[in-house]
């Protein structure tokens, strides 16, 4: 029997709902996009500590904006920030929280599947111990750490 794609990947779905490593990151030329996924650390709300709802959405902002340009230099970016609007829809309307610890492992997965990692420092935007355990990961997985956009190349091809 001959199974569609849609079929394979439903198949290969795991039953604690994240989705396997090798379906997000192939080896070979037809996963373009994953070598071109990049994941962007730092400060939401501290995992509760900021209770600040104007510091969390400046927060939320500025991870756009990063978000924005490493999309304008030709990657995917994975924004765990835009979590922040699911959250508080689901919290305000359904009463519903997954809590931190939860969104966290949800996040290690995405830093997983990244071959590129962009850290907001705590220098420049205020600390996170989220973001401080994905910076963490991402050592330790032997990712390509960026700190700045300057840092990071264009992997657009623009003909002159």
């Amino acid at each position: 029997m001959k199974y569609t794609k849609r079929e394979v990947f439903i198949s290969e779905l795991r039953s604690d709902g994240a989705i396997p490593h090798h379906l997000l990151k192939g080896k070979d030329s037809q996963s373009e996009m994953a070598n071109k996924m990049i994941y962007i650390a730092g400060p939401i709300g501290n995992g509760g500590a900021i209770a600040d709802i104007g510091k969390v959405h400046l927060n939320v902002l500025r991870a756009e904006e990063i978000m924005k340009q490493l999309m304008l230099k030709g990657y995917s970016p994975i924004c765990p920030h835009l979590s922040y609007y699911c959250w508080r829809n689901w919290k305000e309307n359904d009463n519903f929280d997954m809590g931190w610890e939860h969104w966290m492992r949800i996040d290690k997965e995405f830093v997983h599947a990244c071959d590129y990692f962009f850290y907001m420092t705590p220098e420049k935007y205020g600390p996170s111990k989220g973001a401080a355990l994905e910076f963490e990961q991402a050592k330790k997985e032997g990712k390509k750490i960026f700190t700045s956009l300057d840092e990071v190349p264009s992997r657009l091809e623009v003909p002159v």
